[in-house]
């Protein structure tokens, strides 16, 4: 039997943002938009290591002072021409490996400096599990929203504007040549639900309508992930005064989507308080439909760090419900485990489960987060 305090430490040190990026298909030819094939161009903004030692000390430093991942632009903006992009990634790596919200501001600084989404994109690489990414392309929307300003929409008559020039981009975003080498469609769309959600201000539901622009069902739930990822990191990780504990996730669309995120602030908050892990199964049973499933699966999605380290196993966490609630739980789990530890995932599936739950298990690690193809009935 796991405890309550035990799974509470756990979630505090192995819990951590899923790796995304947000692309976006900036019109066709807008030099400073474009996404050209240019894939042996070298990356930009990169100054050699051992000529930063000192520097890469100095930003260290004020780095490390620095506790919202939001008030980190002036600094990458003041070193960025000292120390390069690589310097600041040595750095910020080394001090946060995941560094997913670190990397956003990140994304953000390169594209204002490069002011070219090709080699913003090219830069960036995978870095902070493409949290670096997800910053390039906010700043994109930005620019296309405000002409170079900064900042969310700050009028009605902006919000619209912005809302119908990004509509007629939406269904072919994922699948241009430059980005469809370096990244699945699901990748993008996830990437494309961040960026909406954050320059629309964080409105659910018209963030949730240019999901729905997407042509395929899974592509709109992916974009839903990232849309509620951003919405949860931003507004959405406490309760607050009339909202329900799991709100937006128990009453908006695509539930599943939201409780991925959702669950690991619920946990964590709830465990501070004293309370028990069955005090929270109860309450996903207590939902209904695809409430309830989404429920399940962001239990599973909120515990991926521990069950992969060996902390709590899977068999315990994904225990509880019936039949697809424990499927919905293993996926949300598994799936994460597959892009952040694929080896302990598989070595977890295979000692801890048996039967179907082993098969879901191991499929959810081998095809990772984003596959396209994989069953969605239980997500809609």
């Amino acid at each position: 039997m796991v405890s309550k305090k035990s799974l509470f430490v756990l979630l505090l040190l192995g819990s951590g943002a899923a790796g995304v990026f947000v692309f976006m298909n900036i019109e066709r030819p807008s030099s400073q938009f474009s996404v050209e094939e240019k894939t042996n161009e070298p990356m930009k903004l990169q100054v050699p290591l051992e000529k930063t030692i000192d520097q890469r000390k100095q930003f260290s430093q004020k780095f490390i002072k620095i506790t919202k991942h939001t008030a980190l632009r002036p600094l990458y903006e003041e070193y960025i021409d000292q120390i390069g992009v690589n310097g600041i990634m040595d750095v910020v790596q080394k001090i946060s490996p995941k560094c997913h919200g670190e990397g956003h501001d990140l994304g953000k600084v390169i594209f204002s400096k490069l002011n070219d989404l090709g080699s913003s994109l090219r830069t960036c690489k995978d870095g902070c599990y493409s949290g670096c990414m997800h910053g390039v392309f906010m700043e994109v929307f930005k620019l296309e929203e405000n002409g170079h300003s900064h900042g969310p929409a700050s009028s009605e008559h902006q919000v619209h504007s912005l809302v119908e020039s990004i509509k007629d981009r939406i269904p072919e975003i994922c699948y241009q040549g430059s980005v469809t080498q370096m990244y699945k469609e699901g990748d993008c769309s996830h990437a494309v639900g961040h960026a909406v959600m954050f320059v629309l201000d964080y409105d659910i539901p018209r963030a949730l309508g240019h999901c729905r622009l997407f042509d395929q069902e899974a592509l709109k739930y992916y974009c839903a992930t990232g849309a509620y990822m951003e919405y949860v990191a931003v507004r959405g990780q406490d309760k607050k005064e009339g909202e329900s504990l799991f709100y937006p996730c128990d009453s908006e669309e695509f539930p599943a989507a939201c409780f991925r995120y959702k669950m690991v602030h619920v946990f964590r908050n709830h465990f501070a308080h004293g309370g028990e892990f069955t005090d929270i199964v109860k309450q996903c049973t207590a939902l209904k439909g695809k409430y309830r499933l989404g429920c399940f699966h962001g239990v599973g999605n909120a515990h991926m760090g521990n069950i992969a380290a060996g902390n709590v196993p899977i068999s315990y966490v994904c225990g509880f419900g019936n039949k697809d609630d424990q499927y919905m739980c293993i996926e949300g789990a598994a799936e994460r485990m597959g892009k952040y530890h694929p080896k302990n995932g598989l070595l977890r599936c295979q000692q801890q489960l048996t039967g179907w739950k082993r098969d879901v298990c191991i499929a959810g690690v081998q095809r990772k987060m984003y596959d396209l193809k994989k069953p969605f009935k239980n997500y809609f």
